[in-house]
């Protein structure tokens, strides 16, 4: 089956989450590949993946934005008052001298009265310049208050479905600290707000600073980072391909240790045509290894955690089904599904989909649904290196002994790269 496109130029972007696959120490960084790329979109504005941490007694934090707010609005009325009372007698002069120059020349056009109105005002404004600057930077000392507030609630709510979604709180601050010390993530924006005293700090940076405690109380911060991907690896996580990237560049990997003069033929997002209702139809392969006639296709889903209802069972069993026919038409008898889900939920669904294979009548070489924990892939991975770097040192060897004079061989060569 022709391939016409596949994306093995990006593995060298996953480079890092590789490096962490081969450590005892810092494998959280790989649960990022079970996190679907629109869980991270920041908002509808902002549509780039993004994670937040969030550090300290966020619990003690309540009343303190809850003063903060309290204290802004009471400091924004006189400010308002003030500026009211400068501007609004300077407009109704402007008003009043527009309208006696629209009488005198007859002129009533709306467009004409906006633009002389305009034209007046601007050298007013410009004569009390010197005072509107001291009102609006008295305004914005007075609103930073609420801004930090503010922004520390909006990194709360967006955080939130993380941890509910994938992650428990520790696992999820453990895999972003190690996701910036790798260097795919870099901080943009941290606000740090005291529970005691209530003070606070709002800074746009590149590298986060890391005090613990208020400098006014001594009282440890609350500590909230938003943190970005870096290019390219933004636009890998919003489209899903870290995990395919890394299933194919970790098997990859580890086939070369064990079979150094291997030929493995592995290609992530592979794309191929099949025919459907006499239609070519393109078809992506998350990780095709044709010489094994096997495919293995990566579900992340966004709520990982949901209850697995009979009907959420039978969505996923369906669309499960429906790529495993495909990859059937373009010779792939070997499937596998990699998850985000629990191993009770993938036990689950492999029992289902099993009997619907059976009553289509779809007849497969082998079919497994690997659970969303870590080991549990790495585990897998590494049998299926194993089992190809074996295949591969066997073929070898059976092709040197093959091209030696039958009277020079005293023992078979080895298998399995021992």
């Amino acid at each position: 089956m022709k391939i016409e496109k596949d994306s093995s130029a990006l593995e060298s972007e996953i480079k890092p989450l590789l490096d962490a696959a081969n450590t005892e120490n810092w494998k959280d960084a790989l649960n990022i590949l079970y996190y679907n790329g629109s869980v991270l979109v920041f908002s509808e504005e902002m549509r780039i993946p993004c994670l937040v941490s969030l550090k300290g007694p966020v619990d003690d934090l309540s009343q303190a934005i809850d003063l903060l707010f309290g204290r802004a609005k009471t400091n924004i009325a006189p400010l308002v008052v003030a500026i009211a009372r400068f501007f609004i007698p300077k407009v109704f002069v402007m008003m009043r001298k527009t309208e006696k120059e629209l009488s005198s020349t007859g002129e009533m056009k709306e467009e004409t009265a906006v633009a002389m109105f305009i034209t007046g005002l601007i050298p007013e404004l410009e004569k009390s310049q010197d005072v509107l600057t001291k009102a609006f930077v008295e305004g914005a000392f007075t609103l930073s208050e609420v801004i930090a507030a503010s922004v520390f609630k909006k990194l709360e709510e967006f955080r939130a479905p993380h941890i509910h979604c994938a992650l428990d709180e520790e696992k999820y601050e453990k895999m972003v600290e190690k996701l910036w010390k790798l260097g795919l993530i870099r901080p943009r924006l941290q606000v740090n707000l005291c529970p005691e005293c209530t003070n606070y700090e709002l800074k746009l940076l590149n590298y986060p600073s890391l005090d613990n405690v208020c400098p006014s109380c001594g009282t440890e911060w609350v500590r909230g980072i938003l943190y970005t991907f870096e290019k390219t690896f933004d636009k890998i996580k919003s489209e899903n391909l870290d995990l395919p990237l890394f299933i194919s560049s970790y098997v990859r990997h580890r086939v070369s240790i064990q079979a150094p003069l291997s030929d493995l033929q592995i290609y992530p997002s592979a794309v191929m045509r099949i025919s459907e209702n006499d239609l070519e139809k393109p078809l992506e392969v998350d990780v095709y290894l044709p010489q094994f006639k096997s495919g293995i296709e990566c579900k992340v889903y966004e709520d990982a955690l949901a209850p697995m209802t009979k009907n959420r069972v039978g969505s996923i069993v369906g669309q499960l089904l429906e790529k495993a026919k495909k990859y059937s038409m373009v010779g792939i008898s070997n499937v596998y599904f990699v998850t985000n889900l629990s191993k009770g939920s993938t036990e689950e669904i492999m029992s289902a989909l099993q009997k619907a294979m059976s009553e289509e009548g779809l007849k497969l070489s082998d079919l497994r649904i690997i659970d969303g924990n870590m080991e549990s892939l790495l585990k897998w991975l590494d049998q299926t290196a194993s089992i190809i770097a074996e295949g591969f040192n066997k073929a070898l060897g059976q092709g040197l002994q093959d091209a030696l004079p039958s009277k020079s061989i005293q023992t078979p060569i080895s298998s399995g790269g021992q």
